[in-house]
């Protein structure tokens, strides 16, 4: 029984995440269209306006991370509950 509550908690936690992958916040560039004057002398370098701004923190690091340290604390105190119940409370010391 508690394996099978265990294995769906754990399936929950992975899967609950998962829908942030799909999710992107990247702006679509601004493009703008102008006519320009045929004897106006034309740049060599065409540069995208907000190319200069600063960059977002990636998703992998805003929620993957947070989640899997998450899990992982999950799992030692897990562990430690587990030997406190199973291990620690079977062995009697007899003097």
């Amino acid at each position: 029984m508690t394996r099978s509550v265990f294995a769906v908690l754990t399936l929950l936690l992975v899967l609950v995440p998962a829908p942030a992958v799909l999710a992107t916040d990247e702006p679509e560039p601004a493009t703008t269209t102008t006519v320009a004057d045929p004897d106006a002398p034309q740049p060599a370098v065409v540069v995208q306006e907000g190319s200069a701004a600063e960059e977002e923190e990636a998703w992998t690091f805003r929620y993957l991370v947070p989640t899997v340290l998450a899990i992982a604390a999950a799992g030692v105190v897990l562990t430690l509950v587990v030997y406190a119940v199973r291990v620690r409370g079977r062995y009697r010391v007899v003097r």
